[in-house]
């Protein structure tokens, strides 16, 4: 068990051993690890998000709140690939399919 300076108790995942060349010889062993991963992580995500340590991620009333993402892609590249889209006719995956195969 380790205590990091925030004071959260945890438990490096398994995957933290083998970047530093360790690997599980018995698959049951690898399994065992590998399952604990994942309930690592949601501990570690509810502990971030109940105390505030991740941007656009909370908890209220016991439920798991995402703020969603703005959209990357600029509105010029949105109108150019409209004005794309309606230079090419409309064509079936099927039928590009066959001309590709």
């Amino acid at each position: 068990m380790f205590v990091r300076a925030s004071g959260f108790a945890h438990r490096p995942p398994p995957f933290a051993v083998q970047r530093r060349g360790w690997h599980a010889t018995d698959g049951a062993a690898y399994l065992s690890e590998a399952a604990q991963v994942p309930d690592f992580n949601l501990k570690q995500l509810a502990y971030r998000a109940r105390n505030g340590k991740r941007d656009g991620v909370r908890l209220e009333h016991g439920k798991l709140r995402v703020t969603p993402l703005s959209s990357e892609v600029p509105a010029e590249a949105e109108e150019l690939n409209g004005k794309f889209c309606g230079m090419y006719p409309p064509v079936e995956v099927p039928d590009l399919l066959k001309e590709v195969h």
